[in-house]
């Protein structure tokens, strides 16, 4: 998107997000077009939801919105008791366990649910709960077996865009 510094970050180099950031409204996109910072992806995470409501008012819905709802409600019902979704269960493999788990919680955010607020925030703080909680003390997400970078990128997605959404620092900006 035009007034972004999209290449990529070089080794080493920081994304520095300036503290005015976080007491954004990302509901409005012509307020953080202006912000100046090289993470790229948060911008994206601020765009999905313009995009979402400017798809349904094109569309009118047309049923899809009934659709989402039903799959976030058989969603929640097959959470595990841990906050997890056992892929084993559906013919999955559980080396994917925590990236099952991020896609399904990437469902509930894109819906605007989070640990806070919304229908299911029950079911996203305890999912968020355990993507923390299988966090290890260098910041991986999901252990470091197999095809751990899967896992960990998109619980790293979860992470960040619950807290592009709440704000929460307390709870998820060390986690980020």
């Amino acid at each position: 998107p035009e007034g972004y510094d999209l290449r990529p970050l070089q080794k080493d180099e920081i994304a520095i997000i300036p503290d005015e950031f976080w007491t954004k409204d990302f509901s409005n996109p012509k307020i953080y077009k202006n912000i100046d910072f090289k993470n790229k992806f948060l911008a994206f995470i601020a765009n999905r939801f313009d995009y979402k409501k400017e798809k349904l008012e094109e569309f009118q819905g047309n049923g899809t919105e009934k659709a989402v709802e039903e799959g976030l409600e058989w969603l929640s019902k097959n959470q595990e008791q841990n906050g997890a979704w056992d892929a084993e269960k559906f013919g999955g493999n559980n080396e994917f366990k925590t990236g099952i788990t991020s896609i399904a919680l990437l469902a509930f955010l894109g819906s605007g649910n989070t640990h806070i607020k919304g229908k299911y925030k029950d079911t996203v703080n305890n999912g968020i709960n355990y993507l923390l909680l299988n966090q290890n003390k260098e910041g991986i997400i999901g252990g470091e077996k197999g095809n751990y970078m899967y896992n960990h990128a998109i619980a790293s997605i979860v992470i960040l865009e619950d807290l592009l959404m709440t704000k929460d620092r307390e709870k998820l900006k060390g986690p980020a």
